[in-house]
């Protein structure tokens, strides 16, 4: 019950309409993807134990490899977790050095939190709902105490974060997360996060890519060149990877550039497709942050 809740409280405007697209290929609707950004509640800043901030290793603005910025920014990955009520959390986000980033580093925390955000929300509606439905029921009025009531089932979020490309004009992070209620079986959450740091708005792949019917071929041939999953390799037929364009969730790191399908619980929940820069480019819209994003590779 919570993953169906969760599945449809995370899909955005614009993720939904991706989704509907591939409901009516599939029939049925895929696990979600999402890319809009939601605000950090009171529900994640009261429970909040945060650990002490972890560095990069050795400073770098990429420790995983990254393709380095002539302009780079430095950036530490801040951990976060939550062992309270049933819930075991555990996960990461960006965090850019320098006070000029404050209100960039608020946005990456909250794209960061927002999985537990919403999983908190759900939590507490289901038990206030057990303990409406206890007091209806007469159990309240008899005298039962309180721990007679259902123990909510253990929810565990272990998540991961990396900030693929951080330059003064442009940051790409990305976040996953594997979410389990009761011990089950892990579902698989993949959200991005794109900012024009210049004009203080998120960037989709809608403002980055024009050639969609050309992109949608790429990305096909790109699902069966690479070790794309039987099972979603046969899912991701090009008409559904065209259906899911413009509203797929993009990423940029490495030199290449990232999209993160839905697809089916048993092929992994989402199917991150990787084209390289100089291939996705040739698809791409007059916007000028490709100026920034191909930087490295005209120097």
């Amino acid at each position: 019950m919570m993953r169906g809740k969760r599945e449809k409280a995370l899909l955005s405007a614009a993720c939904l309409a991706v989704a509907l697209l591939f409901a009516a290929c599939e029939g049925e609707l895929a696990p979600s993807v999402t890319g809009g950004a939601a605000s950090a509640a009171s529900a994640v800043s009261a429970a909040q134990q945060s650990a002490p901030a972890g560095e990069s290793p050795g400073g770098s603005p990429f420790p995983e490899g990254g393709v380095q910025q002539e302009d780079g920014v430095s950036f530490r990955l801040e951990p976060y977790t939550l062992q309270q009520d049933g819930c075991d959390f555990s996960l990461t986000y960006p965090q850019l050095e320098g006070d000029a980033y404050a209100g960039v580093n608020e946005l990456l925390r909250e794209r960061g939190l927002q999985l537990a955000e919403l999983l908190l929300t759900e939590r507490e509606k289901e038990q206030s709902a057990v303990q409406s439905a206890a007091a209806a029921s007469g159990a309240g009025e008899s005298g039962a105490p309180a721990s007679s009531l259902p123990e909510p089932k253990p929810l565990t979020l272990s998540g991961s974060s990396r900030c693929g490309f951080a330059s003064r004009l442009f940051v790409s992070a990305t976040y996953t997360a594997d979410v389990s209620e009761d011990g089950g079986d892990p579902t698989r959450e993949w959200v991005s996060f794109n900012y024009d740091i210049i004009s203080g708005e998120e960037v989709t792949c809608a403002d980055l890519f024009s050639d969609l019917d050309g992109l949608a071929a790429a990305l096909r041939t790109c699902a069966e060149e690479g070790d794309t999953v039987e099972q979603a390799l046969a899912y991701l037929t090009e008409d559904r990877l065209r259906a899911g364009l413009p509203g797929v969730a993009i990423a940029f790191e490495d030199g290449a550039v990232l999209f993160g399908y839905p697809v089916p619980h048993a092929a992994g929940d989402v199917c991150v497709l990787s084209l390289p820069q100089e291939t996705a480019s040739v698809y791409r819209s007059d916007s000028t942050l490709w100026d920034e994003i191909l930087k490295p590779q005209q120097q």
